[in-house]
């Protein structure tokens, strides 16, 4: 370790000594400021023609850094749009920032340095809007083109704050970063004469007792130390080691130059946004890109993976490693490794067939080798089709959207014969504020069903059911009449409605984790009328849903949690990760503010809130809103969408603030609509989001919150199908496939009588999509979009109806308004619960 500290200040020694003393940041800055007040045209002909041609590069990517997209940044902005959400912002924080640049600018490193320390200690967790920051992104694009002059950059009259047509936001620590990597030799050897030492006595911690709380440190506060590669690398073995893929990734791919991180991603110069990258890392670059490589084979990424194993034998082919007891090429080794597990997903879809043993022993060993590259861990199948997909796992939570990611509901092929058994489900009525909303909504299905261990889960506003999936028997009774709801175990008493109507659309969900359900009891009020005198602020539950058989393990109401004056609801149903629950709150006030609450799973007991924003609309002081708020967990990130119009992103250990975007809006609009459930969806590392009232559709950067496409919402999205293959599935009146990677429609099924129209949640099941309508139920191919069946429904003695699909091997349940049906793949005759004969 002391060899390498003493090798990068000598080499900045050595650098010092070739260039000798160079021209001041601050006289530089003074020259090109009296450019300025000459005419534009003899500035611009002052200028080579080279430098000519990197402005021209930059000002195109300083425009995409300010958070704008590249449809946004070329069009003209639709008339009367507004911000209605805002961030917690530190205004503190951002004038520290620009104290850097100016210190930056004056060639004055030292000061620079001791800013940094001050605003990392002081706002480190806050929130700065980059659009107010612009010189960030532009000093970043300049040392990725090559440019060693950051003076000719970041000075200038054109490098003043601006706005944009939306808001991108950054916590303190990720923006000290993004600075960082911009500067100079001459920044770096000062920085570290000042870190090195703690960061070295951070390391040694970390090396005699095995906490990466000190590699944390490191990176947080010591990042361009001459060990903080180090530190980001051994973090990085430590997610993998933990399974955290994504998060292992995001951080080996901060060590790697742009050029090469740009492939890796599959984005052009112009649709990468300038990332925080350790400037001169010297660990084996080959290394680097092979445990991307192998995060993503793990992951599930197959495009990801071939692509990364075509650019190790393109740019290092002769690149060595070591898997397990093997050694050889990189892109050989990976390549074998794929190439064993898609043998196994070949067996586990077919155990017939017979393995080429000789062919493939050695990728063999690397599969099973667990403790060296947890490989045979893996929860990924690959098909012989060379496409990735999430086998079943019942460790990972299912909840909305089938897992905390929310990329889908995932079954086997399905074969639609006659409903085997169905049931009533009682739902506790609302009076709405629209007569034309109670209408629409009069048949709307409310409750979405969960399928875990072979029971049918449902949630309603007063009582979580419980069946048994094949014969219908209400869960863990023996009685005839038995009631099919395990809490409370009788049945819920008729909760007492508000006093005031209601807008929006009720909706109930929940969420089953390590044998225990998670779910939000109580009318579905997002945000209470402030003339509301009624108590409508639910309970959360947690039940044990293993060998206790449903007993209440714990339930807090908002009061349990929080002082009387601080008047925070839950607005949705809970997820929950790694022992932790995960809830959105609201209240309103002056403002419609927005917090995440973390409880541990165990206990109830809070861990952290963590406000995050609040709207700049004002609800209508006589009317309830209804709602359904979810997070989305990927890893140990944890995604918000706020409404109307913002995305939050969340460390979910910590709970701080980690990136915001917010969109405009249309002003007079409603920024809700009546039968949306819309919470963002993360596919490995690319956040899709439809911010509530700005009728765009957003595809994010997980780590940043750079937004790497955006486009129209193709028509009033209100529900997600989910991801698959690298597309996304969007439903409205239509159910639309979108390119992942741009945006771009790959088709539409339409259907222009109402009974055929979208009605309830589909699925994926085997090859096929199913989609629900009032009438039929269509299997869609998601390749072309065609509908290859049509299995209209057949309900003895009811209406004929859709609703939202949740499928296990051999059963799919619908659940509609105030039913739930069950359907076979043979024939016969439907008949009810054993509870309601």
């Amino acid at each position: 370790m002391q060899d390498r500290f003493s090798k990068k200040r000598h080499d900045s020694q050595e650098l010092s000594e070739l260039t000798g003393k160079t021209q001041s940041m601050h006289d530089s800055r003074q020259y090109m400021n009296a450019r300025s007040h000459n005419n534009d045209r003899g500035w611009w002909q002052s200028r080579c023609g080279c430098q000519q041609l990197c402005y021209l590069f930059v000002i195109p990517l300083w425009l995409f850094t300010s958070g704008d997209g590249p449809q946004i940044a070329i069009s003209q902005e639709p008339p009367g749009l507004r911000e209605a959400w805002t961030f917690n912002l530190s205004e503190p924080a951002l004038r520290q920032l620009d104290a850097v640049r100016e210190n930056m600018e004056a060639g004055q490193w030292s000061e620079a340095v001791e800013m940094v320390e001050s605003v990392l200690e002081s706002s480190a967790h806050e929130l700065v809007a980059l659009n107010q920051l612009a010189w960030i992104g532009e000093a970043q694009t300049a040392a990725w083109a090559g440019q060693n002059n950051l003076e000719k950059v970041i000075s200038g009259p054109h490098l003043s704050r601006r706005s944009s047509s939306g808001q991108r936001v950054l916590n303190v620590e990720l923006t000290v970063r993004q600075i960082l990597s911009g500067w100079p030799e001459e920044g770096r050897k000062v920085y570290r004469e000042k870190f090195d030492p703690k960061a070295r006595r951070w390391w040694g911690e970390y090396q005699s007792t095995g906490d990466v709380t000190f590699l944390e440190r490191i990176v947080q506060r010591a990042w361009l130390a001459s060990d903080g590669d180090l530190a980001v690398n051994e973090l990085a073995h430590h997610a993998f080691r933990q399974r955290e893929y994504i998060t292992a990734r995001l951080l080996w791919q901060s060590l790697l130059q742009p050029e090469l991180r740009m492939k890796l991603r599959g984005f052009s110069m112009v649709q990468v946004q300038p990332e925080a990258t350790y400037p001169d890392s010297d660990l084996p670059a080959a290394d680097v890109v092979a445990r991307i490589v192998l995060c993503r084979l793990f992951s599930g990424d197959e495009p990801g993976t071939a692509a990364g194993i075509e650019l190790l034998a393109k740019e290092f082919p002769e690149a060595k490693g070591k898997l397990g007891d093997q050694e050889g090429k990189w892109f050989e080794l990976i390549d074998q490794v794929r190439a064993a597990l898609i043998e196994r997903g070949i067996r586990q879809i077919d155990p017939g067939v017979r393995q080429n043993t000789q062919k493939n022993s050695s990728a063999a060993n690397l599969a099973h080798d667990a403790r060296k590259t947890a490989i045979a861990e893996s929860p990924v199948t690959f098909s012989s089709r060379g496409w990735a997909k999430q086998i079943e796992d019942l460790t990972l939570p299912r909840t909305w959207g089938g897992i905390p990611s929310r990329t889908g509901n995932i079954g086997p092929a399905f074969d639609l014969g006659a409903p085997v058994w169905s049931a009533d489900i009682p739902q506790e009525k609302l009076s709405l504020y629209k007569p034309t909303e109670q209408r629409l909504l009069a048949d709307v299905p409310a409750s979405y069903p969960l399928i875990w261990n072979n029971l049918v889960l449902l949630p309603t506003a007063n009582q979580i059911m419980a069946w048994d999936v094949i014969s219908g028997r209400p869960a863990w009774k023996t009685a005839l009449d038995a009631n099919a709801s395990i809490y409370p175990p009788n049945g819920g008493e008729s909760l007492v409605p508000p006093i005031l109507p209601s807008r929006g659309r009720p909706a109930y969900s929940l969420t089953v984790a390590d044998e225990r359900l998670y779910a939000r009891l109580g009318w579905p009020v997002t945000l209470k009328a402030e003339n509301e005198t009624r108590d409508v602020g639910g309970q959360l539950i947690c039940l044990d849903v293993g060998k206790e058989q449903g007993k209440l393990h714990w339930s807090v109401l908002p009061a349990d949690l929080f002082e009387e004056d601080e008047s925070w609801e839950f607005a949705g149903t809970p997820v929950v990760r790694n022992g932790a629950v995960y809830t959105i709150l609201t209240r309103s006030r002056a403002v419609i503010e927005w917090a995440l609450m973390c409880q541990d799973a165990e206990t109830g007991n809070l861990r952290w809130l963590t406000r995050l924003g609040y709207s700049r609309t004002t609800q209508l002081p006589n009317v309830n809103q209804l709602g359904l708020a979810l997070a989305t967990v990927q890893e140990g990130f944890v995604i918000v969408s706020v409404e109307p119009g913002g995305v939050i992103c969340i460390d979910g250990k910590t709970g701080r603030s980690l990136w915001g975007n917010a969109s405009k809006v249309v002003p007079g609009e409603d920024p809700r609509w009546p039968y949306v459930v819309l919470p963002c969806l993360v596919e490995h590392d690319v956040v899709i989001a439809a911010p509530a009232g700005a009728d765009e559709l957003l595809a994010l950067d997980l780590a940043t919150g750079a937004m790497l496409w955006s486009r129209p919402q193709p028509e009033k999205l209100s529900q997600w199908l989910g991801i698959r293959e690298g597309s996304l599935f969007a439903g409205g009146k239509s159910l639309w496939a979108l390119e992942l990677n741009s945006g771009k429609t790959e088709w539409q099924f339409e259907q222009s009588d109402p009974e055929w129209m979208s009605f309830g949640q589909g699925l994926f099941a085997g090859e096929s999509i199913l989609w629900p309508a009032r009438e039929a139920l269509f299997e869609i191919d998601p390749e072309s979009g065609t509908p290859t069946r049509i299995h209209h429904w057949q309900i003895s003695g009811s209406e004929c109806a859709g609703g939202h699909l949740a499928l296990v091997n051999g059963r799919l349940v619908v659940s509609q308004r105030d039913r739930i049906v069950v359907y076979g793949e043979e024939a016969g005759v439907v008949r009810p619960a054993l509870g309601q004969r």
